[in-house]
This record gives structure tokens, C-alpha cells and sequence, in this order.
């Protein structure tokens, strides 16, 4: 595969194309409140067809949702990846949350995107909020959210056009988490 980030614009394959579908019709019977997408090209395509069934539903492309940035290794193989930073795969397999060169570990992704999140859900009313976002990023909220090293985001499984379900508490400003990774298979 191909190193990506938000450096690197690339469309959705045929198969992205079919799991975008396949989300949208799995969430056609949960209409949100506002849609919240990735500016980048991949996730805005992923939303097309739920604006398709959500035509008046608010949507928003936001830059700050954009994935991780891998750096100068954006657009490489993964096998040019390990070859020309071997450091980095070196400190990613010992558990630390280095940055590759010129881009982001998972603490500078939650520090990024939290504070618009938490935004988000600080309006005083209940509201179902859906984001179209990417695996490092969904890794980086769930970590911030469990509390979990940052070092082990990359343990945490997103698989395409996954759905992760969280619920925030206004009263407690806690968040739970309520499933992980379920992914529409229709």
C-alpha cells in the first residue's frame, strides 16, 4: 500500500466507492443532525451519498478533520517507507509516538482535532453529530477519549468506512464509548 496523509489527494477506488453506499444505506434510518467531513478528497467522496439521502441535513468540510500527515513519506510504498525511515519504523515498534519526518504523531492529530470536536458538543442540546474521517484520526479521538497512550493508538483497528459510536455527557462533559469499529456489511 501506499503511505497516505493529508498531503496526498487520491479518490476512492470502485471498492471505496461500494463501502461509501453500503455506509449510507446502513445510516439511512439514523438521521443526523450535522454532517462533518475531512476536506480531504477520499472523505468527501465517502460522503456524497449520504448527502444523497440527507439533502437537507447541514454539512461541513473541515481541514482540521483532515488525516494524520506521514510527512515526506506521503506517497511512498510502505516498503520505500521502512527503507529511507527506519528510525521511525524502529520507535513505532518499540511503542513511541514519534513524528515521521515533516509530519504528526497522534498526540499533535488529538490536540488538532479535539478542540473542534468538543466544539461541537458543547452546544447545550442533544444532537446526533456525524463525522466522515479517517483511521489515524478515529484512532487519536478514541485514544484521547479511553485515555489510552498515544503510543498505542496504532493498536486500536479501523477498518473503511467504519462506524465508531460515541455519546458525550454535557452534565458530566464525559464521553463513552459505545462500540468500535463495526463496519456495514450489506
Amino acid at each position: 500500500g501506499i503511505v497516505q496523509g493529508v498531503g496526498l489527494t487520491v479518490p476512492l477506488t470502485d471498492e471505496g466507492r461500494r463501502q461509501a453506499q453500503n455506509l449510507a444505506t446502513f445510516l439511512s434510518t439514523e438521521k443526523p443532525d450535522k454532517i462533518f467531513a475531512s476536506s480531504a478528497l477520499r472523505a468527501t467522496e465517502t460522503a456524497k451519498p449520504l448527502r444523497v439521502i440527507y439533502p437537507s441535513v447541514p454539512y461541513f468540510e473541515l481541514s482540521d478533520l483532515n488525516e494524520r500527515s506521514k510527512g515526506e513519506g506521503e506517497g511512498l510504498t510502505q516498503e520505500e517507507f521502512s527503507r529511507r525511515y527506519p528510525e521511525t519504523i524502529e520507535a513505532w515498534s518499540r511503542g513511541e509516538d514519534v513524528r515521521p519526518l515533516g509530519g504528526e504523531n497522534f498526540s499533535d492529530v488529538a490536540g488538532r482535532v479535539m478542540p473542534v470536536i468538543e466544539n461541537h458538543v458543547s452546544e447545550p442540546k442533544e444532537q446526533t453529530l456525524l463525522y466522515i474521517i479517517h483511521g489515524n484520526v478515529t484512532r487519536a479521538i478514541l485514544g484521547k477519549i479511553l485515555g489510552i497512550p498515544f503510543a498505542n493508538c496504532h493498536l486500536i483497528t479501523q477498518d473503511y468506512c467504519a462506524i465508531n459510536l460515541v455519546e458525550y455527557d454535557l452534565l458530566s462533559k464525559k464521553w463513552k464509548v459505545l462500540f468500535v469499529n463495526r463496519v456495514p456489511n450489506l
